[in-house]
This record gives structure tokens, sequence and C-alpha cells, in this order.
């Protein structure tokens, strides 16, 4: 594990700030949002959207990677996903 974090901050490279919130911009508008799912007043964040455009699904894997890559002491064990059982 360890050599996989060190090949990702080798090959990771730093955006701009600009590019970071243009980024940004791209990454939230393929999030959809569900208001008042599951409470009122609750908004549910459906990143399932993202992964249908392979493009900007990976702009926010490289945003999530360079966050953890410039963090000392933090890792990430796994991302999972919840489903509602029918």
């Amino acid at each position: 594990m360890r050599e996989v974090v060190e090949k990702v901050k080798m090959s990771h490279r730093r955006v701009s700030a600009k590019d970071f919130m243009m980024n940004n911009e791209i990454i939230k508008a393929r999030i959809r949002t569900v208001r008042n799912w599951l409470k009122e007043g609750v908004k549910f964040r459906d990143v399932t959207t993202l992964f249908h455009e392979p493009e900007a699904f990976q702009l926010a894997v490289d945003q999530l990677a360079e966050h953890f890559v410039t963090q000392s002491g933090v890792s990430v064990t796994a991302l999972c996903s919840f489903s509602e059982a029918e």
C-alpha cells in the first residue's frame, strides 16, 4: 500500500486554484441533489450520476487524491456505497 501512495504522490500534478474551481463546478454540475430525501430538510447528494461521465468522474477522483495525498497521517481504506433494500 505504501508503494501505491508514493506512486500517486510522484505522479500527481498540482492544479492551479482556477483549474480547481473550474473542475469543482464540473463535478458539482454532475451530482444530483434530492431534496427532503428520508427527512424534511435533508439534501441527499446522488453521486451515481457522476459515474456516467468518465471525464467528470476522473476529475472527482483526482481531487480526492490531491486532498488525501497532501494530508499527513490520513488514509482512506475504502469508499462505500449504500443502497435501500428492496
